[in-house]
């Protein structure tokens, strides 16, 4: 039995390099590369040949290393080649991209202060938040975490006003202290997602009523063009019909001069008869 059980785990450490794509390590991708490949050892059981380093496995150490070199330049290869382990290994590259303690320390104080940051009035919970995971990333891969109750509380402390409500609700209704930032991230989502449905369904409704008025001014501007039309040609037409007026009998005004009359002979108004005026001395 413990035969058959040796063959088996040799056949699997001897498969595990065709099983995964091992990321490649550069010059700025270390807390990535190193999250990733830990993911990928650990997965394969092997993880322990370098933290806590206590393994004595010389199949799984060689696997490890194996899977180190395969995500190494060829520069970095020649680099660690001297090491006997893959803790060794995987030491000396912490220690090329992560540094020293100094700079560790130093780094540390630099996330510190990036992690004092706020929300911007433009910026959507998933673009903040991401900011957020970063940090926490880095903080990770430098030896320093952060616990949640901290994380949400700096979530809520970070949005604008405009999330008042939901951050006076959680507040209210949820005990921080046991709350994981992403059900923190998940509700401030949900109330984000629910406001700009509301203003979007607002701004239609006003574009609409806006446009209403437009239409219904243009259609009353329309009747009042036609009735002042028509009255203008009522009164046009009215002036002079069965008036017995000529268009003589309108040109004495102050604008027009008056016909010359002659008043040395005039007819009486009453009998008919002609009056003739005295002739001047």
């Amino acid at each position: 039995m413990l035969g058959s059980s040796s063959n088996n785990n040799d056949n699997a450490l001897g498969g595990l390099l065709t099983h995964f794509q091992c990321p490649v390590l550069n010059s700025t991708n270390y807390p990535v590369w190193a999250i990733r490949f830990k993911t990928i050892l650990e997965t394969n059981g092997i993880w322990e040949i370098i933290e806590p380093g206590t393994g004595t496995d010389v199949k799984k150490n060689k696997a490890a290393m194996a899977y180190i070199f395969q995500a190494l330049s060829e520069d970095l290869v020649l680099q660690v080649a001297s090491c006997k382990t893959a803790k060794e290994v995987w030491d000396a590259l912490k220690t090329r991209y992560v540094g020293e303690d100094r700079v560790q320390k130093a780094r540390l104080q630099t996330l510190k202060s990036e992690f004092d940051l706020q929300m911007n009035e433009e910026e959507t919970i998933n673009a903040f938040t991401a900011k957020i995971n970063e940090i926490v990333t880095k903080a990770a891969n430098l030896g320093s975490t952060f616990d949640q109750p901290s994380l949400v509380q700096k979530l809520l402390n970070s949005v604008p006003d405009r999330f008042i409500q939901i951050v006076a609700s959680i507040e209210q209704h949820c005990d921080l202290d046991e709350m994981a930032l992403d059900d923190a991230i998940g509700r401030l989502k949900a109330f984000e997602e629910r406001t700009k449905f509301k203003k979007n369904k607002e701004s239609d409704n006003q574009n609409k009523l806006l446009l209403t008025r437009h239409n219904n001014n243009i259609n009353q501007g329309r009747r009042f063009g036609k009735r002042g039309q028509d009255s203008s040609r009522g009164r046009g037409r009215g002036k002079y019909k069965g008036e017995g007026h000529n268009s003589e009998d309108l040109e004495g005004n102050d604008n027009k001069p008056r016909r010359n009359v002659d008043k040395s002979q005039i007819d009486c108004y009453k009998c008919g008869s002609t009056i003739v005026s005295p002739s001047k001395s």
